[in-house]
């Protein structure tokens, strides 16, 4: 009986390589956090999380894939091909990224903020949650859907913009002026009515639509 014990710790495993670049980073986990320190960079990142938080400072030549079950992700300062984030539950946040791809969030049911993004797309989908968008500029399409939660731009723009949710408001300002299409079931409307620009529909059953543009 003498090798018997009983430990309450968690355990935890650190990983020791030289800072440097490096071909493929590819981790699963079923329960834990993931950390990647910036002092790295990677062709392709590819982390899969079933109960934890993930955060990535590190860059990539290639493309960045983040997916857990039940946590948080944050993305911040990193340049890549493409971001691909996904969570069933828990929040997205991710700030100060550049992508020549794009940039695409999944979320089920958590809220997701996006800040100082400059990338060709960005598409949001999610079920519960609100998303807001700070200084997100997309040379192409910017694209979110939800089914229940606010969506908030603060001088974010792109050349087409795309916002669809059946309950939550739609608000905030963008940085050029766009053909506004709008349709509310139960809300008011308070958009500018320019007849220049990018088209800009943004559909909700019941929620307010009020957007401007930044002078």
């Amino acid at each position: 009986y003498e090798y018997i014990g009983i430990n309450f710790g968690t355990p935890k495993i650190t990983v020791y390589i030289p800072q440097g670049e490096y071909g493929a980073l590819f981790v699963k986990s079923s329960t834990g956090n993931v950390e990647i320190p910036k002092e790295f960079k990677f062709e392709n990142i590819d982390i899969s999380e079933s109960t934890g938080n993930v955060t990535n400072y590190a860059s990539a030549s290639e493309n960045i894939i983040i997916k857990t079950s039940t946590g948080n992700i944050c993305v911040e300062n990193v340049s890549a091909n493409t971001l691909d984030l996904s969570v069933s539950t828990g929040g997205v946040a991710v700030s100060n990224v550049t992508c020549e791809g794009g940039v695409t969030v999944g979320v089920s049911t958590g809220k997701t903020h996006l800040t100082d993004i400059a990338c060709k797309s960005v598409i949001s989908n999610g079920s519960t949650g609100d998303i807001t968008l700070d200084n997100v500029i997309a040379a192409e399409k910017l694209s979110i859907k939800r089914s229940t939660g606010d969506v908030k731009f603060d001088g974010c723009d792109a050349a087409e913009i795309s916002v669809k949710t059946d309950t939550g408001d739609v608000t905030g300002f963008l940085l050029s002026n766009k053909v506004f299409i709008v349709q509310t079931d139960t809300g008011n409307v308070d958009v500018p009515q320019t007849a220049t620009g990018g088209k800009c529909e943004i559909t909700t059953s019941t929620g307010d639509i009020n957007i401007s543009i930044k002078q």
